[in-house]
């Protein structure tokens, strides 16, 4: 009966020596013979295709499935890939756009430890080293300014100094020049009219009047003086000498005056203050111009404060404030020019601040003054424990023939 299988049949007719794959009019079949021994028998064996192959097409099904999941899997991941250098070359490119921009605070968040993550932060680094310098450049430059700015304060201070020193040394040889012309004929109208005033009764009618040219040239004696004083370039009779003692005296001297005025002179002079070397007499004459202008500035009652102090290891420093009318700040800058006055009617020529700033120069000190339209002025003077010697001295001039008048 097998010999009669069609598989068997179709087997024989391939000629085929072992198994084989045939096709019959039942279908595909896998048969294989086997001979018996030298008995010329043989084994036919033969399944349906189906179940011959099922587990290499098993086999083929599977590592297609495999195959094709790999593929998929590759696909995803390189999507996923694509998309996360996407995002880090976004953020890259957005934080080297902000550095450019000057935004180095900003920094780039990237969370890998591969070369992106590698090159976001060399580039951090690169933002917050530029951040520091820039800090530095920025803190430089604000240093900068303010030295230059403090330079130009002390270059327009010393301008103005050298300015006021200018005017002073050309009023100085203009009031010496005018005090030797002045002085000597005023002295002969002086004398004439006392001459003549010994020769009058109080009673007489021209009395009076001989009595105001006699007042009249006194006053243009008192102006002469202080000319000659303006004019006075040599410091003599330096001497060491306690500043609080010059203060006392001249309060003391002036207090008549201030109480007929209703004004009040406090006095806060400190007890440690050194000794210093300097014209008592000079800086006497100092204090009396700056008293006198504060108790001019005082109209009805007021108060006067002076005040002495160690500025520091070398210097010490006298203020006189006082609550008077103030000054103008347009007039501020003016009032140690000689001549310049703010009175309504001339009491006086101008003179007193000039006088007193060239005497505080001539010690190597300073004078300045601080003022608030209608709340007082402030007089502050700085002088050393030892001026230098012979401050501001000029070549001496040849002596002049001049009477002096007291």
């Amino acid at each position: 009966d097998l010999a009669g299988h069609g598989a068997v049949a179709a087997w024989r007719r391939s000629g085929a020596k072992s198994a084989s794959l045939v096709e019959t009019a039942e279908g595909r079949y896998a048969a294989a013979v086997a001979p018996v021994g030298g008995l010329g028998w043989a084994v036919v064996v033969e399944q349906p295709e189906a179940i011959a192959y099922a587990a290499a097409s098993r086999m083929r099904r599977q590592t297609l499935i495999w195959i094709l999941l790999t593929v998929v899997v590759v696909l995803l991941g390189g999507v996923v890939f694509a998309g996360r250098l996407r995002t880090v070359l976004a953020r890259l490119t957005a934080g080297a756009q902000a550095f450019g921009e000057g935004r180095l605070t900003r920094r780039i968040e990237v969370d890998s430890g591969d070369e992106l993550g590698e090159l976001a932060g060399a580039m951090n680094g690169m933002a917050g080293r530029l951040a520091d310098s820039l800090r530095e450049l920025q803190t430089w430059s604000l240093t900068l300014e303010q030295r230059v700015a403090e330079r130009t304060r002390e270059l327009q201070s010393t301008q103005a100094q050298l300015l006021t020193q200018s005017k002073l040394a050309a009023i100085g040889q203009l009031g010496a020049g005018v005090a030797h012309e002045v002085n000597n004929p005023l002295a002969g109208v002086l004398g004439l009219v006392q001459l003549i005033l010994r020769g009058k009764k109080p009673d007489d009618p021209e009395y009076a009047k001989l009595k105001d040219v006699e007042t009249a040239a006194k006053r243009c004696r008192d102006i002469v003086l202080r000319l000659l004083r303006f004019s006075e370039q040599r410091l003599v009779g330096r001497t060491r000498v306690r500043l609080n003692e010059v203060v006392d005296e001249v309060v003391e001297m002036l207090a008549e005056g201030f109480a007929h005025s209703q004004i009040v002179v406090h006095r806060q002079l400190a007890a440690d203050l050194p000794m210093m070397t300097a014209d008592p007499g000079q800086l006497a004459q100092v204090l009396i111009n700056v008293l006198h202008n504060s108790r001019n500035a005082i109209a009805n009652g007021g108060e006067v404060r002076i005040t002495t102090a160690l500025h520091d290891a070398e210097h010490v420093r006298l203020t006189i404030a006082d609550t008077g009318c103030g000054i103008a700040p347009e007039h501020l800058p003016r009032i140690f020019d000689p001549f310049f006055t703010t009175k309504r009617v001339w009491t006086d020529v101008g003179l007193g601040l000039s006088v007193a700033f060239r005497v505080v120069q001539d010690h190597g000190g300073t004078i300045t003054a601080e003022s608030e339209e209608g709340r007082g002025t402030t007089i502050i003077v700085t002088l050393p424990l030892e001026p230098p010697a012979q401050a501001n001295a000029e070549p001496e001039l040849p002596p002049r023939k001049m009477v002096l008048l007291e």
